[in-house]
């Protein structure tokens, strides 16, 4: 059985988190921003910034991690905070992902 591995790049500007999803050799498989992935006030700069944005676009995620049949991951966080790391560690073992 072969894994394939691919890495997840978090980073923050001012007023959003960008999340991208590439192989290992860079291809980009899924972008996705704070502000696109929100289901509910958009507009609110501190909600952007906050879980609930990685959250949603983490939801946004897991089909392409299961379409590419991606068994593990690697995280590239540009962010110094812990929200992002227990953020993504609770949402992607609750789908089995290392």
């Amino acid at each position: 059985m072969s894994e394939f591995i691919a890495k997840i790049f978090v980073k923050k500007s001012s007023t959003n988190f960008v999340v991208t999803l590439t192989d290992l050799f860079g291809k980009v498989l899924f972008t996705c921003t704070s502000f696109s992935s929100l289901k509910q006030k958009r507009e609110d700069k501190r909600r952007r910034l906050s879980f609930f944005a990685l959250e949603d676009i983490i939801d946004k995620l897991i089909p392409y991690v299961f379409l590419y049949d991606i068994t593990m991951l690697i995280l590239v966080s540009r962010v110094r905070t812990k929200i992002v790391f227990n953020t993504f560690f609770k949402k992607m073992s609750l789908f089995g992902l290392k």
